[in-house]
């Protein structure tokens, strides 16, 4: 099915698409989110991530990785622990220095 040309009333461009608009980014760009709208998107995004599905589950864990990411910190490995004066890490082993010699 062919449509007649049209203009697209946010970027002017000649189209034979269904709709006024020529693109989706032009409708969305157009559209009007509401306060009430954001509101119901807001709790309902609460409700999934306080779920216990294995994809809120995946999704939390993926937020919280980016605001450690976002810290300078790595989120995966452990901060490397303050060792005692008398130990040291070499070759990735922890060594004790004997002080009975």
């Amino acid at each position: 099915m062919t449509y007649r040309n049209k203009y697209c009333p946010k970027c002017n461009a000649e189209h034979k698409k269904r709709g006024p608009y020529c693109s989706k980014s032009c409708s969305n760009s157009m559209r009007i989110i509401t306060k009430e709208q954001k509101a119901n998107q807001s709790e309902g995004m609460r409700k999934f991530l306080n779920g216990n599905s294995d994809k809120a589950e995946e999704l939390r864990w993926n937020i919280n990785n980016y605001d450690q990411s976002e810290q300078g910190t790595d989120p995966v490995a452990p901060q490397s622990p303050t060792l005692p004066p008398h130990q040291f890490v070499q070759g990735g082993d922890l060594w004790s220095e004997d002080d009975s010699w």
